[in-house]
C-alpha cells in the first residue's frame, strides 16, 4: 500500500483522514499505469475535489485536519487551488468560510485575497437571494 501512496505522492494520512480510500487509490494507480495522466498532482487535486462534493457538512475538526493535508501537500500550486475550491464549498459555516480563509491567506499569500473577496461576495449573494 505504501508504494501506490507514494507513486502519487500521497501520504498514510490520507487514507486515515478518509479523504483517500484504498479502492480510490488502486483505480488511480491503475489510470496511472495505463499512462492517461502521469501528472500526480491531478490526483490528489480530483481526490479532494471528490471529498469536498461527497461532504453535506464538515464538522471544525475534520476541516482542520483537511487543511493540514493540503498544507502538507508539495505542490503549492495543486494545494492553493484545492483550498479554493474548499472555500467556494456552499456547506461551510460562516466561522469555517472564515477558517479556510484565513488559512488560505496565511499559507500562500496576498494574491489569494482576490479568490477570498469573490468567494465572500457570491456568499452574501446568494445569502441574500435566500431572504
Amino acid at each position: 500500500m505504501q508504494d501506490k501512496l507514494l507513486r502519487l505522492n500521497y501520504s498514510q494520512y490520507w487514507l486515515e483522514s478518509g479523504v483517500l480510500t484504498e479502492n480510490m487509490l488502486t483505480e488511480q494507480i491503475r489510470e496511472l499505469d495505463s499512462g492517461q495522466d502521469d501528472n500526480t498532482e491531478h490526483y490528489r487535486y480530483r481526490t479532494l475535489s471528490n471529498y469536498f462534493k461527497s461532504q453535506t457538512s464538515f464538522d471544525s475538526n475534520t476541516l482542520q485536519h483537511i487543511l493540514q493535508l493540503i498544507k502538507s501537500d508539495n505542490d503549492k500550486n495543486m494545494a492553493s487551488s484545492a483550498t479554493i475550491l474548499l472555500l467556494k464549498n456552499k456547506v461551510l459555516t460562516d466561522e469555517q468560510f472564515d477558517m479556510v480563509a484565513n488559512f488560505l491567506k496565511t499559507t500562500f499569500g496576498e494574491w489569494t485575497t482576490k479568490h477570498i473577496d469573490k468567494a465572500r461576495n457570491n456568499r452574501i449573494q446568494k445569502h441574500s437571494s435566500l431572504t
